[in-house]
């Protein structure tokens, strides 16, 4: 065996996310020499990672008593003890990791992840503190450490921290945060003028377009009977990845439907063919509840990244999951309430003629609704059709676009506005004000039980 060729291959795997190519190239090598503590090392790292960290537990300990003055090792030793729910021992191995390289990056953020397991919050905001005194700029130390104490129910300490986090590098958590202020005025014009955007003079080519988890059905429901026409639902095309030639498939007497992204060759096809837009989003606290329990329930049918983040959540880790997005074990979502802020404000900037409805809306003032999306296709609706269609599209009849797609009648929730506060924790709460608390003002949805008891500290508090 070559072993330098061997050893190389393992690192290359290992570094691609080939662990059990890696695995099996480090246990080749310990076949030959069992007491290789660099390989027991990088072999324990590779297994501590993994879904059985014992694993990587049983060979650190190896490797710590060959390199017992190796700081790395015994680092990495602590990682696998608490994964392995051991805190205790988990915190020994950081304070040796420490005494013997006091300047060991993170270690005192990782001490104090040991303590809060064993319940010793005081000690472990000392030592919080004392990472982020001496790393001020550690954006994604401060961000954690925001989310334990909020795991915690310190929740404006925990709030505290989350904002200096994004403040230090808004782009923290893969969605860039942006000015709401446009968007905001729009909304408030167009609830304020019922003729605001102007209505079509006549029947004009259209598509609509909603975020993921906004009603998207309802919506298409509704459209079917007020312009006699079908919905085309393509699915071989990523949402963000549709340009102009998708215009061409659309078969006649059908119109596009679905959680298109505003990508400027598609916004430009659209415009050179004429098309209004409708867009529907949602409360965003409810758009954060429904994507849970909707992906909740396909964990036993599917399997991708979004189920791998949330299987086995309680409801409250779940719903911060999707509130701030997630990035466990190489599986990440993004933020929801980041990512409706942006796919709204590039609708938005297309200069498109649009007309954007919520599902809350569609809920509590349906035959209004119909009326104005009607108006607004040039195909305006005398007060008993508006009525007649809001009857036909009750949450209690059978949805056309669900039984055309298919789509199992489980995956028909509630049909309600409001609902998140039959799910919100205070957690929950604190956390969607701290990652995206100017969208729900901006959307002009109702802050009632919204508010702080006292204003939330843009910097963090001494902790308790």
């Amino acid at each position: 065996m070559d072993l330098q060729t061997t050893l190389r291959d393992a690192l290359l795997a290992h570094k691609a996310g080939h662990l059990a190519q890696a695995e099996a190239g480090y246990r080749r090598m310990l076949d030959l020499n069992p007491d290789d503590g660099m390989i027991l090392k990088l072999l324990g790292q590779l297994l501590a990672g993994s879904e059985a960290p014992e694993r990587g537990e049983e060979i650190l300990r190896r490797a710590v008593g060959l390199m017992p003055r190796d700081a790395t090792v015994h680092f990495l030793l602590g990682h696998a003890l608490l994964g392995a729910r051991k805190a205790d021992e988990a915190l020994a191995s950081y304070r040796q990791t420490r005494a013997l390289q006091p300047d060991f990056p993170r270690i005192h953020y990782f001490m104090g992840t040991a303590l809060v397991e064993l319940g010793r919050v005081q000690e472990a905001s000392d030592l919080f503190l004392h990472e982020i005194t001496h790393n001020p700029d550690d954006a994604g130390t401060c961000y954690r450490v925001g989310r334990i104490l909020l795991d915690r129910g310190l929740l404006h300490q925990g709030m505290g921290f989350i904002n200096q986090a994004l403040t230090n590098q808004p782009e923290l958590l893969g969605v860039t945060p942006i000015d709401l202020t446009d968007l905001g005025q729009y909304l408030r014009h167009q609830r304020q003028h019922a003729d605001f955007p102007a209505a079509a003079p006549q029947p004009v080519p259209f598509s609509c377009y909603s975020y993921p988890k906004c009603g998207t059905h309802l919506l298409s429901d509704v459209l079917q009977l007020v312009t006699g026409h079908t919905f085309y639902w393509p699915t071989d095309i990523p949402s963000n990845e549709t340009d102009g030639t998708m215009l061409e498939r659309i078969p006649r007497q059908h119109f596009l439907i679905g959680h298109w992204h505003a990508n400027p060759t598609f916004v430009a096809a659209l415009r050179a063919r004429g098309h209004r837009v409708i867009v529907q989003y949602r409360d965003p606290r409810d758009q954060v509840v429904s994507f849970y329990f909707y992906y909740r329930n396909l964990v036993e049918q599917t399997e991708n990244a979004i189920t791998r983040v949330l299987k086995d959540t309680q409801t409250e880790e779940g719903l911060n999951r999707v509130i701030a997005g997630a990035d466990p074990e190489g599986d990440r979502i993004f933020s929801q309430p980041l990512s409706m802020m942006r796919w709204m404000s590039r609708w938005l900037r297309s200069e498109l003629p649009v007309l954007f409805v919520s599902f809350d809306e569609m809920v509590n003032d349906k035959p209004a609704t119909i009326g104005r999306i009607a108006r607004f296709l040039g195909r305006p609706l005398a007060v008993d059709q508006c009525l007649e269609i809001a009857r036909q599209t009750g949450f209690d009849r059978a949805s056309a676009t669900m039984t055309a797609n298919k789509t199992p009648d489980r995956f028909k929730r509630k049909g309600v506005a409001g609902d998140w506060r039959n799910h919100f924790t205070p957690a929950n709460i604190a956390l969607f004000k701290a990652v995206a608390g100017d969208l729900v003002p901006a959307l002009g949805f109702d802050l009632a039980g919204w508010q702080d008891p006292e204003p939330t500290p843009r910097h963090p508090r001494p902790l308790p």
